[in-house]
C-alpha cells in the first residue's frame, strides 16, 4: 500500500507527532508499504528520505512571532498535486488540523483518495488554531 502523510511537524523536530509518524512508517515499510511524508522545511537537519520506502517532501514554512516553537507550513497546491500524481497513494493519512492538513483533505476529495485522520493534539489547548478556525467558521469540525 502507498500511504501519503500530511503533517505540520516532522523530524528533525522531536515531538510526539513526529515520533509516532516515524514509528508507524518504519514498521509498515518493513512489511512492504511505501510512504511519502508532506511536512515543513526546517532548514538545517532536513532530509528527503528515511530509507527504503519512505520519502520526505518538504514545504516552505515560517514561524509566527507569538508561537516561536510552531512552524506554519505554506502549502503549495501545485506541489501537492505533483506529489499525488507521482506517488499515486492508496491512502492519505492527515496528522494535522493545520493548513497543510486542510490542503491535503481538499486534494484527496478532488482525486477520490481514501483518507483517515489522527488526532494527536488536545485542540482545546491550541488557542492559535482555534482562533484561526473560528475566523473561518471551521471550529465546529474539531
Amino acid at each position: 500500500m502507498r500511504i501519503l502523510y500530511f503533517s505540520d511537524t516532522f523530524l528533525p523536530k522531536v515531538d510526539g507527532v513526529a515520533i509516532s509518524m516515524r514509528n508507524f512508517a518504519d514498521l509498515l515499510a518493513k512489511r512492504g508499504h511505501t510512504f511519502a511524508i508532506c511536512c515543513p522545511k526546517y532548514g538545517e537537519g532536513d532530509f528527503d528520505s528515511l530509507g527504503d520506502g519512505i520519502r520526505v517532501e518538504r514545504f516552505r514554512s515560517g514561524y509566527l512571532p507569538s508561537y516561536p516553537d510552531i512552524k506554519v507550513v505554506l502549502p503549495s497546491p501545485t506541489k501537492i498535486k505533483r506529489i499525488i500524481k507521482e506517488f499515486e497513494p492508496d491512502l492519505v493519512h492527515i496528522h494535522t488540523p493545520g493548513l497543510l492538513g486542510l490542503y491535503g483533505i481538499n486534494a484527496t476529495e478532488k482525486y477520490g483518495i481514501p483518507t483517515i485522520g489522527t488526532y494527536h493534539t488536545l485542540m482545546s489547548e491550541q488557542e492559535m488554531y482555534l482562533s484561526f478556525y473560528r475566523l473561518l467558521k471551521l471550529d465546529k469540525l474539531f
